[in-house]
């Protein structure tokens, strides 16, 4: 055996036990956000036809293994373009979901009574004339200065008379939300494959007919037989770099775009290099010469980079995440003050703005939604509750249950006041859950205080619109928790602590998924105006708009 065959077999022997590796890794990661948005069924599929597609490329020229040629050319015809165009999904997949990221706030901003026309203290923002947020520039505004959005392919004008639902439904992207899924993905895909196994057909027929046995003995990477696959492959990568035009659009807080950017020119010099190296160079040396690469080697290590982009990165970025968020949770002074830096956050109607602009690229858009709103209601309670509309207040039994709950906990009930957001116990808490700061009185109060008429009609509204079934700001519950909220507001028992426990859940949700990579886009951020601030000086406008 020649040198160089054992030293490219030692290489793909490698190369798969990696494959397999970190194609298992990914799928142990599938539950996180990052790998979910890039579609798990896609990703694993691609990163299984890479493997036999990889080995087929390797044991071909390079190592000068005599496989027929119909082998070559019907197993070359299925996986390339199944690999391709499985990538190519990656990208389309990442548009849509930004689009409809996008709508949904844009909707929230510029609807009748929008979901986001008051701040997290109940006031109401200053907007631009287009229904932007108007955010003071300053070292904290970097944030909103990548945050970019094209008004006019929403093709949605601010309008007086529309509700957030209503604006939503006319955006295309939203409108088959449900219906662009993985699935139609590869229904797509295969749709695709019948045009090269159609090509394919011919080619073998052809082959036969003209020149029989053709396909019967080893071909080179130059044959004629492999026109139609390449000519096919160069189709979908143009059509790739068309839509590349609308990607420098989009922006992610997932790493997928920038895979993109990484990966176009990789491929673009690996498959311009071997189309250069099968054509350009003649017949006998190519693959023959062992002074020169053959050209499949080429094809090969373009593979084999989509793989490392694809599949091993996602699955490190994930892995790194866990480890991280786990370091801290036995770190309690950290953690603690990453809680309160959160809580924070949260009540600061500039800064929640800011992080609301994020969660666009974040694609969780609706949560941060949620969250205001919910404050909202809250803040119809805490008015209601200064009005006197409460059960406790006008009613004998409120006043027994008072007396009788003062008694239990050894102290008379003055007025509560609405909860402010719980603090955590980091560490301690085992199931790492918030836990209330109100004491036991403060939360029957809460059971029992009756809403007003305006409080009630925005809870109604909070249901429809983030947790109804189907709802058009649908944020991720727990059935339970859904189910509970429901049942009390048609059996008539909604209280002013009627959201709570899907506050708490949508709350954890932010802060364990969404809040960390906000941190660490900000850190991103701060590095790169630092370096550009020293290039660009200190002209800064005196305002800044943030184009959501």
């Amino acid at each position: 055996m020649e040198t160089r065959t054992v030293v490219y077999l030692s290489l793909l022997s490698v190369y798969v036990f990696f494959a397999i590796a970190s194609t298992i890794l990914f799928y142990c990661h599938r539950n996180d956000t990052g790998i979910r948005h890039r579609g798990v069924q896609l990703t694993v599929i691609s990163a299984i036809v890479n493997i036999p597609l990889t080995v087929i490329l390797m044991v071909w020229t390079p190592m000068n293994t005599p496989i027929p040629g119909w082998v070559i050319l019907w197993a070359l015809s299925l996986l390339v373009p199944t690999w391709v165009l499985l990538s190519f999904s990656r990208f389309l997949r990442l548009v849509f979901l930004y689009r409809v990221s996008e709508a949904k706030l844009l909707a929230a901003e510029r609807g009748h009574g929008g979901l986001g026309s008051y701040s997290m203290s109940g006031t109401r923002r200053s907007t631009g004339s287009r229904g932007d947020l108007v955010v003071p520039s300053g070292k904290e505004t970097f944030e909103s200065r990548t945050v970019q959005t094209n008004h006019s392919s929403l093709m949605m004008e601010p309008e007086e008379d529309a509700t957030p639902e209503e604006l939503l439904q006319r955006n295309w992207f939203h409108r088959n939300r449900k219906r662009v899924t993985a699935r139609l993905y590869m229904q797509t895909v295969a749709i695709f494959m019948s045009l090269h196994v159609v090509a394919t057909g011919v080619v073998s027929v052809v082959y036969a007919t003209v020149v029989p046995g053709t396909l019967d003995v080893p071909i080179r990477e130059r044959s004629y037989s492999l026109i139609p696959l390449e000519v096919l492959c160069m189709i979908w990568y143009g059509m790739l770099l068309f839509f590349l035009r609308e990607q420098t659009k989009v922006r992610d807080a997932h790493g997928i775009h920038l895979e993109c950017k990484v990966w176009l020119p990789i491929s673009a010099a690996l498959y311009s290099t071997f189309l250069i190296t099968s054509w350009a160079v003649p017949e006998g040396n190519a693959g023959a010469d062992p002074s020169l690469l053959p050209p499949a080697l080429y094809a090969a290590v373009h593979f084999m980079c989509g793989h490392c982009v694809f599949v091993v990165w996602p699955a490190v970025r994930a892995a790194r995440h866990h480890w991280r968020r786990a370091r801290l949770h036995r770190q309690p002074s950290r953690y603690d003050q990453e809680r309160r830096s959160f809580d924070v956050l949260l009540g600061d109607p500039r800064r929640f703005a800011k992080f609301k602009a994020f969660c666009v690229i974040d694609f969780s858009v609706e949560n941060a939604l949620f969250l205001e709103r919910y404050r909202r209601f809250k803040d119809l309670v805490n008015i209601g509750n200064q009005t006197g509309t409460n059960f406790s207040a006008t009613s004998g039994a409120g006043r027994i249950i008072e007396k009788s709950v003062a008694f239990l906990v050894g102290s008379s009930i003055a007025a509560p006041t609405t909860p402010t957001t719980p603090t955590y116990t980091g560490p301690g808490n085992p199931l790492d859950e918030p836990r209330d700061t109100h004491s036991f009185a403060d939360t029957t109060y809460q059971s029992q205080m009756r809403l007003s008429d305006e409080a009630l009609k925005e809870l109604k509204a909070i249901y429809a619109t983030f947790m109804a079934p189907d709802a058009e700001f649908e944020v991720n519950l727990t059935s339970n928790c859904r189910q509970a909220v429901a049942d009390r507001i048609r059996d008539g028992d909604a209280a002013a602590d009627t959201l709570d426990e899907a506050h708490r859940e949508i709350h954890q949700l932010v802060y364990q998924s969404t809040y960390p990579r906000y941190l660490n886009y900000k850190n991103e951020k701060r590095v790169s105006s630092k370096s550009a601030g020293s290039v660009a000086g200190s002209t800064v406008r005196n305002s800044q708009v943030v184009g959501i």
